[in-house]
């Protein structure tokens, strides 16, 4: 993808491939020509009206050790928190 300078672009993940609708992915980005770029996962919903969303920044290198801020789960409006991770390394991960 082309991404014009000082500008915001959107993979929609479920335009890309049908089968992505309902399906967990993780994904890698990088700018090929070597421009700084900044990468960050956002999901919103939507009935009638937008409703309800979150958004989180991509991380610029891999680690051993994260930290989450927050999270609930249940409640009055049934929340749900997700740490999502991925591993590229050859062998598995695991985390906690």
């Amino acid at each position: 993808y082309d991404v014009a300078p000082n500008s915001r672009f959107n993979i929609w993940v479920d335009w890309e491939d049908a089968r992505l609708a309902d399906t967990s992915v993780a994904q890698v980005i990088t700018s090929t020509n070597g421009v700084p770029i900044v990468v960050e996962r956002a999901m919103w919903w939507s009935a009638d009206s937008w409703y309800e969303g979150h958004n989180s920044a991509g991380a610029t290198q891999a680690g051993s050790k994260w930290a989450a801020a927050g999270g609930e789960e249940s409640g009055r409006y049934a929340v749900e928190t997700y740490i999502s991770s991925q591993t590229r390394a050859p062998s598995a991960a695991t985390s906690m």
